[in-house]
């Protein structure tokens, strides 16, 4: 919107229109901005290099300094889920499961932390215990989507892969995937990933 001083703001708008209108985004792209996908290559990277940018002040009817701010304290469990967490993302993966199992006995009611958990034992390629995790979380949280498609996404990987070495799965965990994933789809019905593994069932 800022690049070439404002200019391809009007044609930013009738891209969005030709979305709206059910258009292939790279034909609405093409026809909306005359560029080709190179070109816009080109435009970014010049962009990004330049040592100052355009900016656009707005102003708002209400600051938000005026509209009260709601703070709302953690838990204890909450607190240790959230520290597991940040453990998990600089790969202190022992650490993490310390603290996420910590807040399950803070809290045997949540479900994040068993699939924080089954998160660790994916990273360690630990692919049944994770299931085992994913289980507990969907039970727990059943308006969770991305619990439902990863237990059903882990079940495929373990019985497909991991037991029966690409055979068919049996009808049973077949009828549980099936389950998960029509439910993710039901909680998430834009999330592609849900319709692909059901498609792979």
């Amino acid at each position: 919107m800022l690049g070439r001083k404002g200019e391809l703001r009007p044609q930013l708008l009738k891209y969005c229109h030709l979305l709206d209108a059910g258009q292939d985004p790279i034909e609405a792209f093409s026809e909306a901005f005359e560029l080709s996908l190179s070109e816009l290559d080109r435009e970014l990277k010049t962009y990004v290099r330049r040592d100052s940018f355009y900016i656009h002040r707005y102003k708002l009817p209400e600051t938000q300094e005026k509209q009260p701010i709601e703070v709302q304290p953690l838990s204890q469990a909450e607190t240790r889920l959230y520290l597991g967490d940040l453990l998990m993302e600089t790969d202190r993966l022992e650490q993490a499961e310390t603290h996420y199992l910590q807040a399950i006995s803070l809290n045997s009611e949540l479900a994040t932390p068993y699939q924080s958990l089954a998160m660790v034992a994916r990273l360690q390629n630990n692919w049944e215990k994770s299931a085992r995790y994913l289980e507990k979380a969907a039970v727990g949280e059943t308006d969770d989507y991305m619990t439902h498609y990863l237990y059903a996404e882990n079940l495929m990987e373990t019985a497909l892969y991991r037991k029966s070495g690409g055979k068919r799965i049996d009808n049973e965990t077949f009828e549980t995937i099936q389950k998960h994933l029509n439910t993710a789809i039901r909680l998430m019905p834009g999330f592609a990933r849900s319709y692909y593994l059901l498609g792979r069932l």
